[in-house]
């Protein structure tokens, strides 16, 4: 059976190195900020995965976020609220209340879960809500070494770039971690976004990775994994020449390849067929989610996917089945942002008729 991802991160040999030497020097109180730049689906969610698992494996705190392209616009600071909405599970009660002891308003909400206040920073000047976010952040480090990870930061809203940038300028003994991660393709058209890359990069403490396509000796060690065997060489010069060394479409490639048939010749290709196969409510539901951006809550309201629950449950067990999208139970997702972001003609002109359907995640 192929695999629809790979288990090894292949080819990333100096990028773990220094991945490595980054998590060991934060420990150390050595902090530093990794920024990682490439196009989409050439490993940079992948690399912030592996951040993750190999920090928590050495005692830090894992704060991880992302940052969607809503379509009512981005929502101030809403990535750096994803990564610390969780810490009040993860930390004890006395340290708890400790960290939350006699937090402002204007911050507090990034850690409690709830919705922002009213206005920007309920009426505090945005240099004081950095500070005070920041502040937090050594707070938690001071207890335990903490990774700070943001995906997909192209979507980020400004407030969020002002943080990371302010957080990584004030880096001085904390056991902390930063690391972003950028579509590269996303620099050449925004100037603003550019110059903030390129100015993040240039912190002190701060490092910058291009991330490239693997070689063809990399894919075929990807293959491997996920055919569990060696693939054959005609196989694997496909791949490599259609995929371009690109991780993500290698995958796809090979899932849609089955047994050596015959490869789409695009992405768009390959999804077409894929959803070729869907039913009503679940080209429904996978419209849904494109227009909730990164994730959401796989409970959606009825209309969108089925008149009830159960209708909703087959459509997102056809979802999952056609490898358009993937569910956890608690968040369900497209299998990558190259998978949103294409068009994939699931309307139909009856469905266009009433086009006024509520977003699933409370967006729009």
């Amino acid at each position: 059976m192929v695999r629809l991802r790979s288990r090894v991160l292949v080819g990333r040999e100096p990028e773990l190195a220094l991945l490595g030497d980054a998590l060991l020097g934060a420990a150390a109180g050595e902090p530093a900020a990794l920024v990682l730049t490439g196009d989409a689906g050439v490993g940079k969610s992948r690399l912030l995965d592996e951040a993750r698992v190999r920090a928590e494996a050495a005692g830090f705190l894992a704060l991880c976020g992302h940052a969607a392209p809503l379509s009512g616009g981005a929502a101030p600071l809403l990535p750096v609220a994803d990564a610390l909405g969780g810490v009040r599970e993860r930390l004890p009660g006395e340290a708890w209340r400790a960290l939350a002891d006699g937090l402002p308003a204007g911050v507090a909400w990034l850690v409690s879960g709830v919705a922002p206040p009213a206005g920007d920073g309920a009426g505090m000047e945005r240099t004081q809500v950095l500070e005070l976010v920041v502040r937090l952040l050594r707070r938690l480090a001071a207890a335990r070494p903490v990774l700070l990870t943001v995906d997909d930061v192209q979507w980020a809203d400004g407030s969020t770039r002002d943080l990371l940038a302010y957080a990584v300028r004030a880096l001085r003994d904390e056991r902390l971690l930063v690391a972003v991660a950028i579509r590269g393709e996303e620099l050449s058209g925004d100037a603003a976004l550019r110059t903030w890359t390129a100015e993040l990069a240039r912190a002190p403490r701060a490092r910058r990775l291009d991330l490239g396509p693997l070689g063809r000796d990399a894919v075929a060690e990807q293959l491997a994994d996920l055919l569990g065997a060696a693939p054959p060489d005609e196989l694997a010069e496909r791949v490599f020449a259609r995929s371009g060394g690109n991780p993500f479409l290698a995958e796809e490639l090979v899932a849609a390849a089955g047994d050596g048939d015959a490869l789409p010749g695009s992405l768009r290709e390959l999804l077409l067929a894929r959803t070729a196969g869907l039913t009503v409510d679940a080209r429904r539901l996978v419209r849904a989610a494109a227009a909730a951006g990164r994730s959401c809550d796989p409970r959606l309201p009825g209309g969108v996917a089925g008149r009830d629950a159960d209708a909703l449950d087959a459509a997102l067990a056809d979802a999952v089945a056609h490898a358009v999208l993937v569910s956890d139970g608690a968040r369900v997702a497209f299998r990558h942002d190259l998978v949103r972001d294409q068009d994939l003609g699931l309307e139909t002109d009856r469905e266009r008729v009433g086009q006024a359907e509520t977003h699933p995640c409370g967006v729009g």
